[in-house]
């Protein structure tokens, strides 16, 4: 999974979880200012379904969702 952001230089937090709401992972990432693709290292062990992701740098989050097809 990749995910283009804009980031302001602070540390940022992705976190996943499943359709049920449950938590699978949450990766931290340095970042330097500007925009970036982020890779979601744990994309491959990921069932197919849909899953919720939440990026929380400083005091912005931002959610959204995706869908894993095998």
């Amino acid at each position: 999974l990749y995910f283009q952001f804009v980031s302001n230089g602070n540390p940022l937090t992705l976190s996943i979880f499943d359709q049920s709401g449950t938590h699978v992972e949450t990766v931290n990432y340095q970042m330097s200012s500007g925009e970036t693709v982020l890779t979601y290292p744990g994309a491959s062990e990921l069932a197919s379904g849909v899953y919720f992701y939440r990026f929380q740098q400083g005091a912005r989050t931002e959610t959204g969702h995706v869908a894993v097809v095998r």
